[in-house]
């Protein structure tokens, strides 16, 4: 018997968190996800759009299926069998060594049932209490008994005990019975042999830097705030509602200066991204970002901020101060340009504000006995950014330094494997080395063809086709209509089994949408993932050779 745990935790329900839960999950390991919030998703959950593509949050980040079946796809991951997702609740104890932890986790009560809430909203219909929303940075308001954002995951209302007066309109009106205003705290106990710590980042406050005005302008305000602006009212000024034209982002506000001197690594793409989207809502839009230094260094970056110089104006300097114009709401920005000393009417003033370690890192620190870096992030191991200074703890995203999205998302996948690398059994490493070495009885070899509904008419499928039956090893060659559908999927899993295929290529589309779907979907016939290729006939071959 194997002397270690083969399940794993997560703490912190973000992107990195939920990125790391799926690999593990995937590989066959039981997932605890605990989240402090009401419902997952992180920050992420707050931004409509992500760079360089500006489209859509979660979709281009988690695997998708096909667009009849893919609304809301986290919801679709999150419901893995192997992931228990619990929410709205803390870790307060950490006992064991690596391989065997015993974890105390205490489920703060939401005074809502989860199995028996269906999200219906009338409990919210008639709370008479209104407090501001923190999901939309204050700019709207919830109730007292409130969803996290709409579509949550869990989409369960919970109740803000703080603010309820407890006058039971809620209980009366609930067409379930699952308000329960006397619900008390749970204890539970998890047995893991290896933890991932993913909580995420704060946003700095800039309050502390007078000179930019900010909880005084109403005007003045941060990059999370604008882009919940953008997203609940269009494009507006907190003060009167009127539309803004010129809009000034300042760059580096808490980072990089003598007390943060880091870089916070995802601010500058975070003011072009936003500066896109305001001229895309308004083309009247004006937007001028100051800048210390423009660091887009991820894929595609320095091609979005080269494009972006058509639509934006950019001036190389830090600005100093800026003050209202108690008439008009306006801000005039002082800065200096080479010799000059400028001063500039703006309608709204954007601060990217950077990332800071996460309230509670002290007390994950002291829970975890784990040590923090000198700025307050979770300290790591020389060459390797996902080992804390703690045996069989893992972290990933921002608790370790400044990231974007998709250096949270591989670094949670890397964490992931460190962590599932921990848990293994022996036996089983033994066992799945040999399953793969009986059922290799030499390729054979299935290949799968997408039409793509005939609208790649510039490739000619059936010559495809036939040049690749005469190849070695490869024993059916069949043509698909649709392969991301069900129907084309199951024909997929007749055709390897009536050919004892162990091989597959599919000649399709879009990897980074459906490769995990075909994988997924092929293994209830035993087909390894690592025995599937994907090749993509649309955008690598079909739509750069249109002519």
């Amino acid at each position: 018997m194997d002397d270690k745990n083969s399940s794993a935790l997560v703490v912190g329900g973000g992107i990195g968190g939920i990125q790391a839960a799926l690999d593990l999950a995937e590989k066959g390991f039981k997932v605890y996800l605990i989240e402090k919030n009401s419902a997952i998703g992180g920050t992420l959950s707050q931004l409509d759009k992500q760079f360089p593509t500006n489209s859509c949050g979660f979709c281009k980040v988690l695997p998708v299926f096909n667009e009849e079946d893919s609304d809301f796809c986290i919801r679709r991951e999150l419901s893995h069998p192997n992931i228990e997702l619990i929410t709205y609740a803390d870790v307060t104890g950490v006992e064991g060594s690596a391989g065997l932890f015993e974890v105390t986790v205490r489920k703060n009560a939401r005074f809502v049932k989860e199995e028996m809430c269906t999200a219906c909203g009338l409990c919210a219909d008639v709370c008479p209490i209104d407090v501001k929303d923190d999901f939309n940075k204050g700019i709207t308001k919830r109730k007292a008994i409130y969803v996290k954002y709409p579509l949550a995951v869990p989409n369960v209302y919970t109740v803000d005990m703080s603010i309820c007066n407890k006058c039971g309109e809620c209980v009366d009106i609930c067409p379930t019975d699952a308000i329960e205003l006397t619900q008390q705290d749970e204890i539970i106990k998890l047995k893991v042999g290896s933890v991932i710590l993913s909580p995420g980042f704060e946003e700095f406050d800039p309050k502390v830097l007078t000179s930019y005005g900010y909880g005084i302008y109403p005007n003045v305000v941060t990059s999370t705030e604008f882009e919940r602006i953008m997203s609940t009212n269009g494009l507006s000024r907190p003060s009167d509602g009127a539309k803004p034209r010129n809009i000034a982002f300042l760059q580096c506000i808490g980072s990089r200066d003598s007390e943060r001197n880091y870089c916070s690594s995802a601010c500058c793409m975070i003011s072009l991204k936003e500066s896109y989207i305001a001229k895309e809502i308004d083309s009247l839009v004006e937007p001028h970002i100051f800048f210390m230094d423009m660091r887009a260094f991820g894929k595609g970056y320095h091609q979005y901020y080269e494009d972006s110089k058509e639509k934006i104006t950019f001036t190389r300097t830090r600005v100093a101060s800026l003050y209202e114009d108690r008439t008009t709401n306006n801000l005039q920005v002082t800065y200096e340009e080479g010799a000059d000393i400028v001063e500039k009417v703006f309608d709204l003033v954007v601060l990217a504000a950077g990332q800071v370690p996460p309230e509670d890192a002290k007390g994950l620190s002291d829970i975890f006995k784990i040590e923090l870096n000198e700025h307050g992030f979770c300290k790591t191991r020389y060459y390797s950014d996902v080992e804390t200074t703690r045996d069989g703890i893992y972290v990933c995203g921002s608790f370790s330094s400044p990231k974007d999205i998709p250096d949270t998302v591989v670094q949670a996948s890397a964490a992931a494997m460190k962590a599932s690398a921990l848990i293994i059994p022996e036996s089983r490493r033994r066992e799945e080395q040999l399953d793969v070495k009986i059922a290799d009885n030499g390729p054979k070899i299935g290949v799968f063809l997408c039409r793509y509904g005939d609208k790649i008419d510039n490739i000619d499928i059936d010559n495809l086709g036939a040049f690749v039956e005469d190849l070695s090893d490869v024993t059916s060659v069949e043509y698909l209509d649709y392969a991301c559908l069900d129907e084309d999927m199951e024909t997929v899993r007749k055709k390897i089994v009536d050919g004892d295929i162990n091989r597959v290529v599919f000649g399709a589309c879009a990897p980074y949408d459906y490769e995990m779907f075909f994988k997924n979907a092929l293994k209830d016939v035993s087909i390894d993932p690592a025995f599937i290729e994907l090749v993509n006939l649309r955008e690598q071959v079909a739509w750069v050779h249109l002519d």
